[in-house]
């Protein structure tokens, strides 16, 4: 039986990115203890390989939580935007009010992204 990509995504990742930097960090300081023949050279290369994979998936994991709180603002701010707009006139200070708050609402989320 096969496994789908559902039941792959669900099950989450074989290998964390603590364990690619807690094993990287193992290689390289057995690799710096040893003298640099050529094995020890390979270990201490993949080490450096693994503490740059570990930086590099940190990076990807930190954007993809930046993008999905931005998605979420927005999504918050069209449902209250579609509130506050209605289609009967209003008068002058109605509407000064609602763009106040829009604009507060703009500036709290983008201080809440900082």
């Amino acid at each position: 039986m096969s496994r789908t990509e559902t039941q792959l995504k669900e099950e989450g990742a074989v290998i964390s990115r603590t364990t690619i930097l807690i094993l990287s960090g193992v290689i390289l300081s057995l690799s710096v203890v040893e003298d640099l023949d050529p094995f020890w050279f390979c270990a201490f290369s993949g080490g450096v390989v693994g503490l740059i994979a570990f930086i590099m998936l940190d990076l990807v994991a930190q954007k993809r939580e930046v993008l999905r709180s931005l998605s979420g603002c927005r999504f918050v701010e069209e449902r209250l935007e579609r509130h506050l707009t209605t289609t009967i006139p209003l008068s002058v200070e109605a509407v000064q009010e609602q763009h106040a708050l829009l604009d507060w609402l703009q500036r709290e989320t983008r201080d809440l992204m900082r």
